[in-house]
């Protein structure tokens, strides 16, 4: 009688683990919240460059990661770009940018606010692709609450350390939640495809 092989490593499925979704989302989400102020280190690139403020990070996490990594990392850039819609005022780096053009000046909220809606939608369809789980398995919160609730559990506790105790404001927490919402509506109206 042969004896199973053991595997080795991580496979895309291991991250959509019931037990392991909730870690994957916060991973995701402090990876989303950090990504979009990366512009900040590349050359070609200006402070809340078009190319990292967008939809564009979550879009490829999407495509390339396992949704439960790209979900979080999809909603950590939702919340960034939510919180980016808040500076003292919309000149000089507040600004969107594209790079060799400049400044798309009164744009930037539009720009801001649209991408991170789309950002949050595409949370929703990562997350929530699988649907809930059919059965359940003892200790793991995701029986519990699914992954539609998850999602809300994990960007209202991400949204309110990042931006009640990182910049000190409530306001952009309300609109964090309107963004949520939001990006919801906007997952369950597109049509359905993708992996």
């Amino acid at each position: 009688m042969r004896r199973p092989q053991r595997r080795r490593g991580w496979r895309a499925a291991d991250f959509d683990h019931a037990a392991v979704r909730p870690f994957a989302l916060l991973f995701g989400a402090a990876v989303g919240l950090w990504f979009p102020d990366i512009d900040q280190t590349v050359p070609l690139l200006d402070h809340r460059s078009v190319v990292t403020h967008s939809v564009l990070p979550a879009l490829l996490a999407a495509l390339w990661l396992p949704r439960a990594l790209a979900a979080g990392i999809a909603m950590g850039v939702a919340v960034t770009l939510t919180a980016d819609l808040f500076p003292e005022r919309w000149v000089g780096f507040a600004t969107i940018h594209l790079p060799l053009f400049g400044s798309i000046a009164g744009a930037s909220p539009v720009w801001l606010g649209l991408n991170a809606v789309a950002a949050m939608a595409v949370a929703h369809r990562c997350a929530g692709l699988r649907g809930a789980p059919t059965t359940a398995r003892a200790g793991t919160a995701a029986w519990l609450i699914g992954p539609d609730r998850m999602l809300f559990a994990v960007t209202a506790g991400v949204a309110a350390v990042y931006i009640v105790l990182g910049e000190g404001k409530l306001v952009p927490l309300a609109a964090v939640l309107a963004v949520w919402v939001a990006g919801r509506g906007m997952a369950r109206w597109a049509p359905a495809g993708g992996r």
